[in-house]
């Protein structure tokens, strides 16, 4: 395919996939719908091999495609996770620290979550620098991992091989940090 990289390319088949529809994905790619169409024909001709099976309301994945849908989205996604904690390195380096924590985190460690927050403290002591937020367990894990957030605790058990993980009491609660944090370096 002459007109897109290999990037290119892979973004147009997966948008098109979760979409299940050209004219959707035209929109959320901000591209004509007809030059969509076209592009997805010249690569399917390209390569040999049909990606969808096109009708007037929807598209169906080929099974190429889904195997290629399925590789390509895991790389997309570590791609958008990569770009993300470029960006916010500025905020794990500088401040303030964003900490999460689960509703289900044993009461007696929020006071000091808390009390180190300036935001959330009502005696408006100092401000340290620390945010805290509060999400279920499962939903904390990606924005350690994209950077949005530097630390959780969360209710156990979390396997994410790009964390960091840490019994922290008896009762199975764990602390997060991406193995790329800088605390991990010191470990």
């Amino acid at each position: 395919m002459q007109d897109g990289s290999p990037i290119e390319v892979t973004v147009l088949i997966v948008v098109i996939a979760q979409e299940g529809n050209f004219n959707q994905a035209a929109e959320r790619l901000e591209i004509i719908p007809t030059s969509l169409t076209r592009r997805v024909a010249s690569l399917e001709r390209d390569i040999g091999v049909k990606l969808f099976v096109r009708s007037t309301r929807s598209v169906v994945l080929t099974a190429a495609s889904s195997l290629f849908v399925q590789e390509s989205s895991l790389s997309l996604s570590h791609a958008e996770r990569a770009w993300d904690l470029g960006r916010f390195q500025v905020e794990v380096d500088s401040g303030p620290y964003r900490v999460g924590y689960s509703p289900y985190t044993y009461s007696a460690v929020l006071p000091l979550l808390y009390g180190a927050s300036p935001v959330l403290h009502p005696s408006g002591d100092e401000p340290s620098g620390v945010v805290v937020e509060t999400a279920k367990s499962l939903e904390l894990v990606e924005p350690v991992l994209r950077g949005r957030l530097q630390a959780v605790l969360c209710v156990g058990p979390i396997t994410d091989s790009g964390l960091w993980v840490q019994l922290v009491g008896q009762e199975g609660f764990t602390a997060c940090i991406s193995r790329d944090h800088r605390f991990c370096a010191e470990k």
